[in-house]
C-alpha cells in the first residue's frame, strides 16, 4: 500500500530539489543508498516507501554532515565495486551503498538489506549503527 501511495505522489511531486535526510513523502529514514548510471549520482531510498531522492555524495545521510574529515567508507574485500558502507564519525551512523545501473525495484529493497548483512557486522564491530 506505501509503495502505490509513493508512486502517486511521486507523479505529482517534483523531488529533483528534496535534498533532505528524510523521505520527502512519508518522513521515514533511508534504507540505503544507491550510486546509479555512469555519472554516479547517488539517491537515497525509502526504508517504508520505496522512495528515491538525490543527494550528496559527501554528506551524510542521517545528520547532513559534509566533507572528507567526518565520513568514512567500509567494505568487504573483493565487493568494493558493488556493496559498501559510508559511515558518519559525528552522529556515528552509517548507510550501505549499493552501485547499480538502474534503481532498484521498492519490493527489492529488504532483498538488498538482507543481501549486505555483511556490512551490519563490519559497522557494529566499528561501533556505527543505523537509526
Amino acid at each position: 500500500a506505501m509503495y502505490a501511495w509513493a508512486q502517486y505522489l511521486g507523479r505529482i511531486i517534483d523531488l529533483d530539489h528534496w535534498q533532505r535526510a528524510y523521505c520527502p513523502l512519508c518522513g521515514s529514514a533511508p534504507a540505503l543508498s544507491e550510486i546509479q548510471g555512469k555519472e554516479g549520482a547517488r539517491r537515497l531510498r525509502c526504508s517504508l516507501c520505496g522512495t528515491g531522492w538525490y543527494y550528496p555524495r559527501l554528506q551524510c545521510a542521517f545528520c547532513g554532515r559534509r566533507g572528507h574529515k567526518s565520513l568514512g567508507y567500509m567494505a568487504v574485500e573483493g565487493e568494493e565495486e558493488k556493496y559498501r558502507g559510508q559511515t558518519c564519525g559525528s552522529c556515528r551512523r552509517y548507510i550501505k551503498i549499493v552501485v547499480t545501473f538502474d534503481p532498484i525495484l521498492p519490493d527489492l529493497l529488504p532483498v538488498e538489506d538482507l543481501a549486505t548483512v555483511h556490512l551490519d557486522f563490519v559497522a557494529i564491530e566499528r561501533d556505527f549503527f543505523r537509526p
